[in-house]
């Protein structure tokens, strides 16, 4: 059986931490118990089974919600000049995810900053099968417009290294996803150390 953990008892240096009834250990953040540990896991082999599997890589809802996050960068940058309106839609895209895995931090949301960083670290794929593709262009583009990335490229004159470049992006965004699996599992040892100490107390 999973350590059974006091739900009255709460543990917070957080000012945001305090509004969930959830049991929580000293830092306040939430604890993680095995049963959730073990549906983490199983999630996020089937996001990254998925992830390779997937037709060039585009993971079908995930990177349809990264496209649409991508386009309305490009609004939301439009005012700023037409260079950072081309950065736009990669910069929204990165964006929303992190911001949500700062909002789910400050409140010590375990599992949230966790699905928030394998977001965040799918997006970084999706962005390097786009800067790859600068000098070939292959890829289907949203209404058939510019190419966000050979703009980039061209601008910084590297439009022939965009494949190694590309290459790097995609290697943060498995180290990015990994290191956000990682900390789940580090969340889970402490909860269940915790458990343990205070089984033992009393």
């Amino acid at each position: 059986m999973d350590p059974q953990y006091n739900s009255s008892q709460q543990y917070s240096s957080s000012p945001y931490s305090s509004y969930n009834a959830a049991p929580a250990i000293p830092g306040g953040w939430l604890v993680v118990s095995r049963g959730h540990m073990i549906g983490f896991a199983i999630g996020t082999l089937i996001f990254w089974l998925l992830i390779l599997t997937a037709r060039q890589q585009f993971v079908f809802i995930v990177d349809h919600v990264n496209l649409a996050i991508h386009e309305a960068g490009h609004i939301v940058f439009l005012p700023f000049g037409d260079t950072l309106q081309m950065w736009g839609g990669t910069l929204l895209q990165c964006m929303v995810p992190l911001g949500i895995g700062v909002y789910f931090w400050l409140r010590r949301q375990t599992a949230g900053v966790a699905v928030a960083g394998l977001w965040l670290g799918e997006n970084f794929l999706n962005v390097a099968r786009y800067a790859a593709d600068a000098k070939a262009r292959a890829l289907p583009l949203v209404g058939g417009g510019r190419h966000d990335w050979q703009f980039i490229f061209n601008k910084l004159g590297c439009i022939n290294s965009c494949e190694t470049i590309a290459s790097g992006i995609y290697f943060a965004g498995w180290v990015i996803m990994i290191a956000a699996a990682m900390w789940y599992v580090w969340r889970w040892r402490v909860s269940e150390e915790y458990a343990q100490q205070n089984a033992t107390s009393h």
